[in-house]
């Protein structure tokens, strides 16, 4: 496979995953949906075949000077460069339809939406995003990133986990996730996922709500949600970040809330996505980097 395979299968994968498809189930051919994922990009393409391919959730000039220095013909990162991390913003109505599709009105959800897409657009024009890209053209390594459609597979792969323990006590929920074989290792490193009880509630999951796509939650994420979920039954929301005193409204609203470790969530998506890869070409080498954790469910 090359770099456009390999883009081209992520975009395929995210159209099946996306709560948006049922507000835009017009959208059925794969290039059509490019402009769904601008925080999804080829940077740069020497158009090679790909056999060796080194993945990591952040990547930078060092984890490129390796891909050269040992003949890698390609890098994927998860988190965004270049004119991707600028396009991110583009990406949070997926936040917006999930939470259309648990019953919270259109007139709630664009407010908090709306605010949050121009908080970051702003942010984003602090940072220098083109460094890493500009890194990968004069070392020639081929360079993409797949942020989205990582994420879809990442919060599937969870929501279909967790419908099976909606009448679980929350104890064999956290138990359950530790199981899972990425969150095993941040584990034992120290990195478990965290409980926060409201103590409002029944002490079960129940009907929850997972947050693992749709944009940044650090920057997408209103604290006035809280109370919106509630009224739609919420009992417990987990995602892989959330400040303080988002986590205290929460509880006050008698929402649980499970935050998990951030990278090996991350690694989740990207270990779902290289399955895929994988799958159509066996032969692909994956070389681990920029605190990936590998996990092979073929």
């Amino acid at each position: 496979m090359n770099l456009n395979n390999l883009y081209e299968k992520s975009l395929e994968l995210a159209l099946k995953n996306d709560p948006r498809m049922q507000y835009l189930d017009h959208i059925t051919d794969v290039l059509e949906a490019k402009f769904l994922y601008l925080d999804t990009a080829i940077y740069f393409n020497t158009n090679a075949e790909v056999k060796k391919l080194a993945v990591g959730i952040d990547i930078d000039s060092t984890e490129l000077y390796y891909a050269k220095m040992n003949h890698i013909d390609a890098v994927l990162a998860h988190h965004p460069q270049g004119a991707a991390y600028l396009n991110i913003w583009k990406t949070m109505d997926i936040y917006k339809y999930s939470l259309l599709q648990i019953g919270i009105l259109k007139t709630i959800v664009d407010s908090i939406i709306i605010d949050r897409q121009i908080e970051y657009e702003l942010n984003a024009l602090s940072r220098n995003y083109n460094k890493v890209v500009e890194m990968a053209k004069r070392l020639n390594v081929s360079f993409f990133n797949v942020y989205t459609p990582a994420n879809l597979l990442a919060n599937n792969f969870l929501v279909n986990m967790f419908k099976t323990l909606e009448d679980e006590p929350l104890s064999e929920v956290m138990k359950k996730i530790v199981e899972i074989p990425e969150y095993t290792v941040a584990a034992n490193d120290g990195a478990s996922p965290i409980l926060f009880m409201s103590g409002k509630n029944n002490g079960k999951l129940g009907k929850f709500f997972v947050r693992f796509s749709g944009g940044p939650s650090k920057t997408n994420q209103s604290i006035t949600i809280f109370k919106h979920l509630r009224e739609v039954g919420v009992n417990t929301y987990i995602c892989k970040n959330l400040p303080v005193e988002h986590i205290m409204e929460a509880k006050e609203h008698g929402v649980n809330v499970i935050v998990c470790p951030h990278i090996a969530s991350d690694s989740i998506g990207m270990n779902l996505l290289l399955d895929n890869y994988l799958r159509e070409d066996p032969e692909i080498e994956i070389i681990r980097l920029g605190g990936f954790i590998r996990v092979d469910r073929r």
